[in-house]
């Protein structure tokens, strides 16, 4: 049989937010990312982000 696993079946509004993020650096610019998460610092940005 196959192996079972235990997920985390919880998901917050900072997930929609990291999703959503994750995915927009596929494509848009570092600098509007920043922009449209309210980031003060593009640092912040890449730190938290760019994985």
């Amino acid at each position: 049989m196959g192996m079972q696993m235990n997920i985390n079946k919880y998901i917050t509004p900072h997930s929609f937010r990291h999703t959503h993020t994750s995915l927009l650096i596929a494509g848009a610019g570092v600098k509007e990312i920043q922009e449209r998460l309210g980031h003060s610092d593009i640092d912040t940005t890449m730190n938290i982000y760019a994985h």
